[in-house]
């Protein structure tokens, strides 16, 4: 997680495909490297953190958990708005069986 990271002016994007359809509980490692963000989070097209603030160059946070819903397209979705967000690693745990 330390060595790359995804990035996108104003909006940062996570697809992750051929996952088994199902539930989910996932968190989200973002990290601020130079000036204070402010954005929103969202997986599968839902709000789950609004006003999320990096904080200051170097903090580091573990979002989450949120429970996912997968379907049978395979695919998770997770992206950010408003902001220009650093998302530097995902864990996703599958729920029961």
């Amino acid at each position: 997680m330390i060595r790359d990271f995804a990035w996108q002016k104003d909006s940062s994007v996570v697809k992750i495909y051929s996952m088994a359809p199902g539930a989910y509980q996932i968190y989200l490692y973002v990290w601020e490297n130079d000036n204070p963000q402010t954005y929103d989070i969202y997986v599968q097209d839902k709000l789950v953190l609004k006003g999320h603030n990096s904080g200051q160059p170097g903090h580091w946070d573990k979002l989450g958990p949120w429970p996912v819903a997968v379907g049978d397209n395979g695919v998770l979705h997770l992206y950010t708005a408003g902001g220009d967000a650093n998302l530097s690693g995902l864990e996703i745990w599958k729920v029961g069986k």
